[in-house]
């Protein structure tokens, strides 16, 4: 399932986390910045959407420590997205 869920409006910088394995991210340089937590070694798909109905796996990535440091470099000129990270199998 879903682990974390995380919506960021690019227009208002504002960002909102539910669950226990995000931390709010906001934009840097353009980029959204989204810090992932868990156990090292653990492994989670990234994906976004700007409906909420449409869903795209963006990054797969796997902790090496309790932290990643999420970064969505497609995120520029886009009006708003939705992000989920969810633990991968």
């Amino acid at each position: 399932g879903i682990l974390n869920g995380l919506f960021f409006d690019p227009a208002t910088g504002g960002a909102g986390g539910s669950g226990g394995n995000s931390v709010a991210g906001g934009l840097v340089l353009g980029n959204f910045h989204l810090q992932i937590n868990g156990a090292a070694g653990q492994r989670f798909e990234v994906f976004s959407s700007e409906d909420l109905r449409n869903w795209s796996r963006v990054s797969s990535v796997t902790l090496l420590g309790t932290t990643y440091n999420f970064v969505d470099t497609t995120a520029i000129g886009k009006p708003r997205r939705f992000y989920r990270a969810a633990a991968a199998p």
